[in-house]
């Protein structure tokens, strides 16, 4: 297989006419209009010598990058140059043999090839050799790159953790006896300012105030820090707030509405007007709201460490 790509494209960059007027040759491995795919031909440079060039090579290059090319005697050069994006991905997928797969996976260019997966380093070329068995076209990763994995240390996590007992106690079996449900009336004797547009209030540690919507999804270290000590630091007469704001953070596994409340308004004309304002409650899971804490305590604290990756697997949290 390998052998006739270096043919196809071979022969793709002899018949291909150079866009004229161009400094740089330049020969599009398809529509002339997308110069910046193009079909190209260089000489390998032996990695340890330099000054010797070991084989002339054919294949396709993607804006500045060299992505595949083939050599005479078939193996195949892989390279990304650090454009590690799902349009790289997909040209490399587009120019490799038909039992090879590229993607892209946990922020890396990955190659499958016989259900065993290999990241692309981001600098040097990754080098896919040729050989022929019982007349079978086949190939071995030459360079394969040793992955390294940055995990949870469940000692640390739990010591961590263990710093926020009682809070937790107190979130759990509160949780469990309201049946997950935050009632308005102690979300109103905890939190401050008017409710958003989604009925949540914010919430002051320290004179800092924190809207609710600030305390889901991605927060900053900074956030994360100043909850953590706020939890570390609690007493119960902290919690019920504490158990609040967390709350708002998370998501609910369902809502209800609690009573209904008359807005006063005034329209562009000044007449006085009241609407009808739904108030409502949310229903939430321990582990739901167990999880957000471990978010704030991934964020500020020392809980990782890192593990070697068997060879052919695809990992996230590659460091």
């Amino acid at each position: 297989m390998s052998l006739s790509m270096f043919e196809n494209f071979k022969n793709r960059f002899n018949n291909t006419k150079p866009i004229r007027g161009r400094s740089v040759e330049c020969r599009p491995i398809g529509r002339r209009s997308r110069d910046w795919e193009q079909v190209v031909q260089r000489y390998i440079v032996d990695e340890v010598a330099t000054d010797i060039v070991s084989g002339e090579a054919y294949g396709a290059h993607l804006y500045k990058t060299d992505c595949v090319l083939y050599t005479a005697d078939g193996s195949i050069h892989v390279k990304t140059d650090g454009y590690d994006t799902p349009t790289t991905a997909e040209f490399i997928n587009r120019y490799l043999p038909k039992d090879m797969r590229c993607y892209k996976k946990y922020n890396k260019i990955w190659i499958t090839y016989r259900e065993q997966s290999y990241v692309i380093d981001s600098g040097s070329a990754t080098i896919f050799d040729y050989y022929k068995v019982d007349g079978l076209d086949c190939y071995s990763v030459r360079n394969p790159k040793s992955l390294t994995q940055k995990v949870i240390d469940k000692a640390k996590m739990k010591t961590a953790r263990d710093k926020l007992k009682g809070f937790r106690d107190y979130a759990k079996i509160m949780l469990k006896l309201a049946d997950g449900w935050i009632s308005n009336d102690l979300v109103d004797q905890h939190a401050t300012g008017k409710a958003d547009y989604y009925g949540r209030k914010a919430y002051q540690l320290d004179g800092v105030t924190y809207d609710s919507w600030k305390l889901s999804g991605s927060v900053g270290e900074t956030t994360s820090k100043d909850i953590y000590e706020a939890m570390c630091n609690a007493t119960e007469d902290d919690y019920p707030k504490l158990l609040c704001m967390i709350c708002s953070g998370s998501e609910h596994n369902d809502s209800r509405v609690c009573k209904t409340i008359d807005v006063e308004r005034t329209d562009y004309q000044g007449n006085a007007i009241v609407d009808k304002t739904n108030i409502r409650e949310y229903q939430y899971n321990y582990k739901t709201v167990d999880n957000r804490i471990n978010y704030f305590i991934k964020q500020i604290a020392d809980v990782y460490t890192t593990r070697a990756v068997a060879l052919g697997v695809v990992a996230t949290n590659i460091v």
